[in-house]
């Protein structure tokens, strides 16, 4: 059972119907009022992709799964930057349902590019 009260996560959910739910996101809050927020996305059918992929013929949050994929950071940089890494990693803003990497996505190549030069 996924524990709620993690604070600074990183988290993919995914839909255990179909390959097309998968969304990586990250809080600096507790998990379970970030993960109740997405509840009500769905709940209330708004146009967020998890409201919009979750209320799909045949879905339902009963086929909502969450794993944490990583927590405890020291800087919400690190937390955003693992973010990206993970949305980069699974392909979740192409064949998932991250639909925004942000002004988050730009800095962070920015900041390792820096590294590299």
């Amino acid at each position: 059972m996924f524990v709620y009260i993690y604070i600074y996560i990183v988290y993919i959910f995914y839909c255990t119907i179909c390959n097309s739910g998968n969304y990586v996101g990250e809080t600096g809050t507790a998990f379970r009022s970030r993960f109740n927020n997405h509840k009500k996305s769905i709940r209330d059918n708004l146009r967020f992709p998890s409201g919009g992929t979750f209320n799909l013929p045949n879905h339902s949050l009963e086929n909502l799964k969450c794993i944490p994929l990583g927590s405890n950071f020291s800087s919400s940089a690190l937390r955003k930057g693992n973010e990206i890494e993970w949305i980069l990693r699974i392909n979740s803003f192409v064949q998932g349902i991250n639909k925004d990497l942000g002004v988050t996505f730009w800095f962070y190549h920015l900041f390792m590019l820096s590294f590299i030069s």
